[in-house]
Formats: structure tokens, C-alpha cells, sequence
């Protein structure tokens, strides 16, 4: 990175079921990160607060979480969005991570992003999604957004606390599939009708991986 950029550490201490509070103890013991600025915000109204504040041109971001902490980040700050961002994997699917070829060793990848020159340029979806019930959910997102019966897995995934990874999606997948019924779907593009009909699930995307390495 340019010798001129700031590099700060933000890491989601609830990513992972406690792998991101495991790094931020490792990072405090780690002396080759100790002129480093490390945040772990308390909740998303603090993470905001921080993200906002590091959104600068001179500022080289490593953001350690999962593919639901890359999101957010991209929900909560105010565009345009100046700073150059770097993610770590602490996550349970790690994704987006997975996609850009990351390893998964939080530690190693930190110190390979410190000294890293080349950049990627990736765009930010900008979605709206309508439900029968007239909810209109509004979000931004980088790696994949799903609808339907993806979605309904990652509910069912969140609220597993005691597997990460691979495991947890597939052990939600089986669960899913016995309580699970179709959806009628429209799709819009710039107010375009696209495509519709009855669908199990509808994902898009910039990545090619959701829940934890499928494809």
C-alpha cells in the first residue's frame, strides 16, 4: 500500500461465533500490530459511527469479519465511499473471501494486506425488495443477495451458535427443505420488468460463492 496511507484494523467481535473477539485478543499480544489503529465496535450503530470516521482518501481500511460484515459496511457509510478496503476472513462462510482467493488464516492475510499494492474495483448493488405484505426492504450489498429459499437457510443458519463454516449451512439447508414452499417473484432492472413466476430462490450477485463455499 502507498506509505502515505493510514492502515486501521476494524474487526466485528460477534463474526464467526467468536472468531472475531478471538483475533482482536491476538491482535492486543501481537507486537508487529501495535502502531496499528484497531477498532471492534459494540454493535452497528457504533460500527457506523467508526466506519464513517475512517472514510478518507488516505485511508487503507482491513475489515475482519464475514460476508454479513462486508455488507454492512457498504449499508452503513455515507457515499462516496473514499477509503480502500482489505478483507480479512473471521467469518462463518467467508464468501466473499473465498471469491478474491483470501486465505483463512485472519493473522497471515493481515500482514499480506499491510504491504499489498494491486487493487480491484468492485461495484456496490444498490437493491429493492418488495414483499406481498407491502414491506420494502432497501439494501446495499458486494458479494451475493438472495431471495427466497437461500435466505430462509441463512435465518435458520443465524440462529446456530455452536457450528461455523460448511457445517452450519448444510445442517440449516436440511432443516429448510422440509419447511420450505415456493415464492412468486417479479424481477425490475432500472423499472424494467425482467422476468416472473414461481422460483425456490433467486441470488445475484458480484461473487460466485454463498453459504460457506457453495457455488
Amino acid at each position: 500500500m502507498n506509505s502515505e496511507q493510514s492502515n486501521c484494523i476494524v474487526i466485528n467481535p460477534f463474526a464467526g461465533n467468536g472468531r472475531g473477539k478471538k483475533l482482536a485478543r491476538r491482535l492486543n499480544n501481537n507486537p508487529d500490530f501495535k502502531d496499528i489503529e484497531i477498532h471492534t465496535p459494540v454493535d452497528l450503530v457504533h460500527a457506523g459511527e467508526v466506519y464513517n470516521k475512517l472514510n478518507r482518501d488516505n485511508v487503507h481500511l482491513m475489515l475482519a469479519g464475514g460476508d454479513g460484515t462486508y455488507n454492512s459496511i457498504v449499508n452503513l457509510v455515507n457515499p462516496p465511499y473514499k477509503f480502500k478496503i482489505s478483507f480479512i476472513p473471521s467469518g462463518s462462510g467467508n464468501d466473499l473471501a473465498r471469491y478474491f482467493k483470501i486465505g483463512s488464516n485472519a493473522i497471515v492475510e493481515l500482514k499480506k494486506a499491510i504491504f499489498r499494492d494491486t487493487e480491484t474495483k468492485m461495484d456496490v448493488w444498490d437493491t429493492t425488495v418488495c414483499f406481498e405484505d407491502g414491506t420494502i426492504e432497501k439494501r446495499k450489498f458486494i458479494n451475493t443477495l438472495g431471495v427466497g429459499f437461500d435466505a430462509y437457510v441463512g435465518t435458520i443458519k443465524e440462529k446456530k451458535h455452536y457450528l461455523s463454516g460448511m457445517a452450519v449451512y448444510l445442517i440449516s439447508l436440511f432443516q429448510a427443505l422440509f419447511s420450505y414452499e415456493s415464492v412468486k417473484y417479479q424481477i425490475t432492472i432500472d423499472g424494467i420488468l425482467k422476468s416472473s413466476g414461481d422460483a425456490m430462490f433467486i441470488t445475484t450477485g458480484n461473487g460466485i460463492y454463498s453459504g460457506g463455499g457453495l457455488s
